[in-house]
């Protein structure tokens, strides 16, 4: 057998191997397919629950699946459907739940503004019928995030201020995200009450690690506290210290807001599975391998490169991603993207490689749906971002589907990016390692050697890397860099990125609405003396700073 035909039997090898082990975490899923038999079983008899039912399936298979938002549209057809039946049969606490579960899931997509009107309707519906605060405020919550997003800062100041509000005495979740919503514009009337929340919950749970954060407040006694929330108290404690520079203060917040995260872990295991995976990636992903199916297995080429943004999560990608969209050949598709579910296909397909031709059409599977996804029209295809940071797993992948594509890594400063990552109330199941100094110096050199093995495996320059110190230094030079290599041209006005209207999902939402700023480098200093074991981790010695 000729070289090239062992390499490929042996890349089949592989994908049928990966396909047994599989790279991807299995979740309890609804089954949708039983809940659509059942409808048509019903026909005319299925009620406005069933139909729910079908959307909540729907809406609950879009969170859990980064597949680029294609079950929104299920779902909202299901749920609109449930609406009007709710409405006929005189059901209007259902027609209120539909509409507040479908506005939202619309919270997180395109259809953002729909979302809103749907979110408010829902809210001021639950007031007027005075259910239990508890009912509405996580909407006014959602609510609040997603208007200062789309940039609408006052109006969610005023709605997070409405939950927080609604929250004292009831709910500390509430009163804590309200809180961190707030931010900086939080009175001191505010912190104090968040002290106040923070000394009472320290009595009620019997332990007084963190009393002293309450020092000078009178801890009160009609608060009914819900101790899963409870961290959220505390990290927004720590961000209204450190704004007014109470960094002993601040500190103790953060490490109790941490330590309460980090214990509600179910598997702390987390490291060594992602450790494994980068051992599969490493001993299967070899240069000859790539090199020769890459021979029989050409991929796709489009004529507008795919740019994708990975690394480590708080690295500057979000303001990557900003600074290209602002770009007129350019869109951002944030996180929720189609790579992820193409290399399940990829796995899924096995030793079929369907004769080379695999890669190529899952390569323009992914372009047209990146394309439709971002909304360019299809005699006008445009330049997509990719934010899915988790992609540097599957890099691999991406140069066999889009051999042409532009891949950024992020690059910051360890202890800066693993200070950031320690610090931000991360909400999502992707990041179990950020609430432990130590998983994160690990998860930080474990994404390093990853990125470091595509380099040594693929063809010189298709991974690049962007220095996020560099990039708030030198903006402007910077870019014209990382657009000469996606072969996008210069466009004047790029650097003005923060004052257009984009929607930002991510937890860089309110400093990416300001110009470029180097004030973030060097963040970690002021806690220097509580960060060995991030900077033990990282390998990097901080004795001298």
């Amino acid at each position: 057998q000729s070289e090239p035909c062992r390499e490929s039997m042996l890349f089949k090898s592989i994908i049928s191997w990966l396909a047994t082990v599989s790279l991807c975490q299995t979740k309890s899923l609804p089954d949708v397919d039983a809940v659509l038999q059942e409808l048509r079983a019903k026909g005319t008899q299925a009620t406005a629950a069933d139909w729910r039912r079908l959307g909540h399936g729907y809406a609950t298979l879009h969170l859990f699946n980064s597949d680029g938002g294609r079950q929104v549209p299920k779902a909202k057809k299901a749920y609109e459907r449930a609406m009007r039946l709710a409405h006929r049969e005189g059901n209007a606490g259902l027609e209120i739940q539909c509409r507040c579960e479908l506005g939202s899931m619309l919270l997180h997509t395109l259809e953002m503004d729909y979302g809103l009107v749907l979110i408010t309707s829902c809210i001021d519906a639950m007031k007027a019928a005075q259910l239990d605060v508890q009912m509405w405020e996580g909407y006014a919550i959602s609510r609040a995030k997603a208007l200062q997003a789309v940039g609408r800062r006052t109006e969610a100041v005023h709605s997070a201020r409405e939950a927080m509000q609604a929250s004292v005495g009831s709910s500390t979740r509430g009163l804590g995200k309200a809180m961190l919503l707030i931010g900086k514009d939080l009175t001191d009337k505010e912190v104090e009450l968040l002290a106040q929340t923070a000394a009472a919950s320290a009595g009620q749970q019997g332990g007084d690690t963190h009393a002293e954060i309450g020092s000078g407040a009178a801890a009160r006694g009609d608060h009914l506290h819900d101790a899963d929330g409870l961290p959220w108290v505390y990290f927004a404690l720590f961000e209204a210290y450190h704004q007014r520079t109470f960094y002993d203060d601040a500190w103790r917040a953060l490490q109790e807001a941490n330590r309460l995260m980090y214990e509600s872990l179910q598997n702390h295991q987390h490291g060594e599975a992602s450790e494994q995976q980068f051992q599969q990636i490493k001993e299967f992903f070899t240069e000859s391998v790539i090199t020769s199916t890459r021979s029989f297995c050409p991929g796709y080429r489009p004529s507008k490169r795919p740019i994708f943004v990975v690394g480590m999560p708080r690295s500057g990608s979000t303001l990557m991603e900003r600074l290209l969209a602002a770009h007129s050949q350019v869109r951002g598709a944030g996180e929720d993207t189609h790579m992820a579910p193409l290399v399940g296909k990829f796995i899924e397909a096995g030793s079929t490689l369907d004769g080379g031709r695999l890669c190529t059409k899952l390569g323009k599977k992914y372009f047209s749906r990146m394309q439709q996804l971002v909304g360019a029209a299809k005699d006008s295809p445009v330049h997509t971002v990719d934010k899915m940071l988790r992609n540097v797993m599957n890099i691999g992948f991406i140069y066999l589907m889009v051999p042409n594509a532009c891949v950024l890594h992020m690059v910051r400063d360890p202890m800066d990016v693993g200070f950031s990552n320690f610090r931000q109330p991360f909400e999502g199941r992707g990041t179990p390692w950020a609430w432990n100094l130590t998983d994160i110096g690990r998860e930080y050199r474990l994404l390093y050697q990853v990125a470091d093995h595509w380099r040594s495996v693929l063809p010189d320059g298709f991974l690049h890397d962007v220095k996020y110190e560099a990039l708030v230094a030198s903006p402007e030079a910077e870019l014209r860099r990382v657009l000469e290599i996606c072969e996008v041209p210069w466009e004047d006005g790029l650097l003005e990125f923060h004052k257009q209207e984009a929607v930002v999902h991510t937890s860089s939402a309110l400093s990416v609405r300001s110009a470029v700023t180097t004030d973030r480098i060097g963040g970690w200093r002021a806690y220097a003396r509580h960060l060995t074991p991030l900077a033990e981790a990282l390998g990097v010695d901080i004795s001298s700073d």
